[in-house]
């Protein structure tokens, strides 16, 4: 019976954000299907993204080793990128500031983010994203725990 929290603890924490990703990609599609206007696609994109850093933490909360749960939390790194980029053309686009638009500000907007995914998928060669990573055991499921 020791074993039973660790399968059944995870099930409790990850149901919500699995309910996200599905209602997300699920609103995303709907978007995309009948994308009337600009902001409705960047909003497509945004919800896309919240799908993506949804469904890349619920697989974090699923894998009981270290490198899963490494391997899901640079995929659950996508969303947040994709999150702000996204969110931010939608409001500028909704507000109707299209001057703010263009494709040479959204190069220099995504610069961060694609920065930031790089570091995070190439952190094994210079450990900038975490310098220590651990699969903490002190609860009854494990968890990634970083420095």
């Amino acid at each position: 019976m020791s074993g039973s929290p660790l399968l059944v603890t995870p099930l409790v924490f990850w149901l919500l954000p699995a309910f996200a990703a599905v209602s997300s990609l699920w609103l995303a599609v709907a978007i995309w299907l009948r994308r009337p206007s600009p902001p409705a696609i960047t909003l497509g994109l945004y919800l896309f993204s919240v799908a993506v850093w949804s469904f890349g933490y619920c697989f974090q909360l699923r894998s009981l080793d270290l490198t899963g749960q490494i391997f899901w939390s640079k995929v659950e790194y996508l969303g947040p990128a994709g999150v702000s980029l996204a969110g931010l053309i939608f409001v500028l686009q909704y507000a109707g500031i299209y001057r703010w638009v263009t494709p040479r500000r959204i190069l220099l907007l995504a610069v961060v983010p694609i920065v930031t995914q790089v570091l995070v998928w190439t952190n094994d060669k210079h450990g900038l994203i975490w310098r220590r990573v651990w699969l903490d055991t002190s609860r009854s499921y494990p968890t990634m725990a970083r420095e």
